[in-house]
């Protein structure tokens, strides 16, 4: 997709042959969702003519840009807080766009294909607080007692940006592991004692690659396009498992889901619950006549919220490691999508 500057304005339109019109949509935030989002983005494109750009700029950097009216669409895998929400000028609604889990991979020569690497909170935590550097730590090789791990420096990776998938890993281990908690605690961005920093899940798994040793946590996604393995990870229930669609699923359908759509899925109940499963959000306006633009517009972003939830669109999600969005909580994004107005009026009565 052509790169856009981040700075052009919301909506551009550009006037074709025969006086008929394309528009543009923009959007910024999240990489987690990011190869999805480029996909069924595309899709649309194909089905509509109308193009939707987005910039995978980091969770941090979706929610200033939507704050500040310099894009339709803001996408956070961490949704604000009632103390974020009440900073805003402008309220926000929280749409959400995707679901999975954040997985860890890593590259340890040695481990035979078809092994899977098992660890659990009190050895990533030790592992990002530098009390474990070698792959062959008898910590680790407890864990995994039929691996053969080598005696090799672990290089953690961490998000040098602000991350919501940092935010949901951090949210994961710091409720399931009190030493995390006290030293790292739950943020889009942390004070990291060890490690390489990157920037957006892609230089995340570009650098574990590339560097033996080294473990990152990304989404599911990018560690299967490059066909690198993700560590199964015990879960609430004590059970080890990898955040794979069925058990991010499983994540979801546990939890009890508010009419806003703000809620965690990390650590919750279930004995293949993925322990660190999260709705990544869509992030819009909820009064659309901002920074001079039109009702039609709105409308056009309406419209595409709406393609996003169609059976056919969800269907397509697992083709990318994605899980379809449970019908309930599709019911509370159209609920959501009802909400936005233009003029104070509902802008889905104008369609």
């Amino acid at each position: 997709m052509k790169k856009i500057g981040l700075y052009i304005m919301s909506v551009l339109f550009l006037s074709a042959c025969g006086g008929s019109t394309t528009q543009l949509i923009q959007g910024a935030g999240a990489t987690f969702p990011a190869p999805l989002y480029n996909k069924v983005f595309a899709d649309y494109k194909a089905e509509t003519d109308v193009s939707v750009s987005y910039q995978g700029i980091g969770s941090g950097g979706g929610i200033q840009n939507i704050a500040s009216g310099i894009v339709d669409i803001g996408a956070t895998d961490a949704f604000l807080s009632d103390q974020e929400i009440a900073e805003q000028t402008n309220e926000l609604l929280h749409i959400p766009g995707v679901l999975a889990a954040v997985n860890f991979t890593y590259h340890v020569p040695g481990i035979e294909e078809g092994d899977v690497l098992s660890l659990d909170p009190a050895t990533i935590y030790a592992i990002y607080n530098g009390d474990i550097t070698y792959w062959n730590d008898p910590k680790i090789q407890a864990l995994n007692p039929v691996l053969n791990l080598p005696e090799l420096e672990i290089i953690p990776v961490y998000r040098s940006d602000s991350s919501g998938t940092t935010f949901i890993m951090a949210e994961f281990m710091s409720k399931a592991n009190e030493d995390w908690e006290s030293t790292f605690g739950t943020s889009k961005t942390i004070n990291w004692v060890t490690g390489v920093g990157q920037k957006g899940n892609s230089s995340m798994m570009g650098f574990a690659k590339e560097n033996p040793g080294a473990i990152a946590y990304v989404d599911l996604v990018y560690a299967r396009q490059n066909g690198f393995p993700v560590a199964k990870i015990k879960n609430k229930a004590g059970n080890y498992v990898i955040g794979d669609v069925e058990n991010a699923t499983l994540a979801a359908l546990g939890a009890q889901i508010p009419k806003d759509t703000r809620v965690s899925l990390t650590y919750t109940a279930g004995q293949k619950a993925a322990p660190m499963a999260t709705f990544s959000y869509l992030l819009v306006r909820k009064e659309q006549n901002y920074n001079k633009r039109s009702l039609e517009q709105a409308q056009e972003l309406v419209k595409l919220l709406q393609w996003m939830y169609t059976p056919e669109v969800q269907a397509s999600h697992t083709e990318l490691y994605f899980a379809p969005l449970p019908k309930n909580v599709v019911q509370l994004g159209l609920n959501i999508i009802g909400q936005i107005t233009y003029d104070g009026k509902a802008v889905v009565d104008t369609l």
